[in-house]
């Protein structure tokens, strides 16, 4: 690293990648064992520059799964450390001016939280910018920090971060699940547009490339959602960590933010592929809310007409967004998380 980078962005990315690993050890037990090893055997690959079709050996990675959790559990109680460069102290959740120290070497960083407060750090190499009104995408490529859970975007504020090596690496995960039994659903019908057989990181590669338009209009839908929903939907969600409510909200938002925006363009754009990849990943409290649609995918895949999306996308989202306003109108009180649960009707 030192022949790459000066000794501010080296400690930038040092410093990045203590508060990775100090928010691993406060948060990655609380997955399931199974879902735990994918993250684990990722990680691995990623930190021991594995490539995506090497075959992986697995006493080696006992070791390291051995190390890392040793290593995790010094920093169970550690706080996350703040910058100092030149003798100043950068609070590590102020992205904007380590983002101009980084600049000049075509890096980025992001730090938010995400589902029940989890810190969330990265710092990737920017591949490129793009504007979308008031808003600016950063698209960042390889990565030189990152933690266990590596979300595929970001969005804090005006900015999104999308991480196209989180969405590489997300895709391998979820196909190397699928594959164990290759069951005909969404995900798989997503994957059957790819060679994977023959060449694994091409098919991979394109795949990631087509899903930045998936992720790109999502993250649009979230900024359309937000200047709708406002301050106080983010305020009533720090309200509410760890409980039911929090996954509500966050399952109508994004709701809001697909039907507004993600499906109508990827039928506008004619990315069928995308659109198998979306409703195979709406599992959980997506789900369980929102049966419609995956009616409404079933009797597409049935009959092919995309025009009952639009149908569809325009109806429903009147409706969700009259939901998540509901939600931000909700007195705070002892009964609100029973009262947004009343709302979905669960």
């Amino acid at each position: 690293m030192s022949h790459l980078f000066s000794e501010p962005v080296q400690n930038i990315i040092q410093t990045t990648q203590k508060n990775c690993d100090i928010s691993d050890a406060k948060y990655s037990g609380h997955y399931g064992l199974c879902v735990y090893l994918l993250k684990m055997r990722e990680l691995y690959r990623w930190e021991t520059h594995q490539a995506l079709d090497a075959i992986l050996d697995q006493n080696l990675i006992g070791d390291w799964l051995t190390e890392k959790e040793t290593y995790w559990k010094t920093l169970e109680k550690v706080e996350f450390a703040d910058f100092v460069l030149s003798n100043q102290k950068i609070d590590c959740f102020d992205v904007a001016p380590i983002n101009q120290i980084l600049a000049p070497f075509n890096l980025v960083y992001s730090a938010g939280l995400s589902h029940a407060g989890r810190a969330q750090f990265f710092i990737g190499e920017l591949k490129k910018t793009e504007q979308y009104q008031d808003f600016t995408i950063y698209i960042a490529d390889q990565e030189w920090a990152r933690g266990l859970t590596a979300l595929p975007a970001m969005n804090r504020e005006n900015t999104v971060f999308i991480r196209q090596d989180a969405i590489l690496r997300m895709l391998h995960d979820k196909l190397d699940d699928w594959q164990w039994k290759k069951p005909d659903n969404a995900l798989g019908r997503a994957f059957s547009e790819y060679d994977f057989e023959q060449d694994l990181v091409a098919s991979l590669t394109q795949m990631t490339a087509d899903q930045l338009l998936l992720i790109k209009a999502h993250e649009i839908g979230e900024y359309q959602a937000g200047q709708l929903l406002g301050e106080g939907w983010n305020a009533r969600l720090l309200a509410l960590p760890h409980s039911r409510a929090e996954l509500i909200m966050r399952a109508v938002r994004d709701h809001v933010a697909d039907l507004l925006s993600t499906i109508p363009t990827l039928i506008k754009e004619n990315k069928s592929h995308s659109l198998h990849f979306l409703m195979g990943n709406m599992g959980g409290m997506r789900k369980l809310i929102f049966p419609a649609i995956f009616e409404q995918y079933k009797q597409w895949i049935k009959h092919g007409k995309d025009e009952s999306w639009l149908d569809f996308t325009h109806q429903q989202s009147v409706f969700w967004r009259d939901l998540a306003l509901q939600i931000v109108q909700l007195k705070n009180d002892k009964h609100l998380q029973h009262h947004i649960e009343s709302l979905v009707s669960l």
